[in-house]
């Protein structure tokens, strides 16, 4: 994994596979385990690979790397 964070209030993680730099994976956690929440996919182009991510208050902070932007996203438009 290159970059995770996990938010403990909410019971998010979110990750970024190294073999997929332009994808991020949300995660959510209860008590007797965790299960896939939804992702962000990006066009895969040197634009838009990701550096880090963040959770926080019910956002996906999204940071790229080479065109030096931040995206937020609600955390409920991600859900599949």
């Amino acid at each position: 994994m290159s970059s995770q964070m996990f938010d403990i209030h909410e019971r998010r993680l979110a990750l970024v596979f190294e073999e997929s730099l332009n994808e991020v994976y949300i995660y959510y956690f209860w008590s007797v385990g965790f299960a896939y929440y939804g992702r962000k996919t990006y066009a895969g182009d040197a634009w838009t690979r990701l550096s880090g991510v963040t959770i926080n208050k019910g956002k996906l902070f999204c940071t790229l790397e080479i065109s030096k932007k931040i995206e937020i996203y609600s955390l409920s438009d991600l859900r599949e």
